[in-house]
């Protein structure tokens, strides 16, 4: 499955895969508001631990680059030692 965090103008990027159709072989949930990427990962992705990608949408967020940049390898690090 595929979670993407959205802002309100990319909501339909991913609307030509198709894979929003609850019988795809890899439905999408999304996502669409504001958010906090680093907040995101520490408060709720334990949430979605059964998704296996993530799509993120830059605007979306309200984090600096460099908070972006380090809520990322932080997510990394927590998905390598769970694999």
């Amino acid at each position: 499955m595929v979670l993407y965090l959205s802002s309100m103008q990319h909501t339909n990027l991913l609307d030509f895969t198709g894979l929003y159709e609850p019988d795809s072989g890899m439905p999408i949930k999304r996502m669409v508001g504001r958010f906090s990427l680093k907040q995101f990962i520490v408060y709720d992705m334990r949430n979605f631990s059964h998704f296996t990608d993530v799509v993120l949408d830059r605007a979306a967020f309200g984090d600096t680059d460099e908070e972006f940049a380090q809520a990322i390898e932080g997510l990394w690090r927590k998905e390598s030692r769970r694999n």
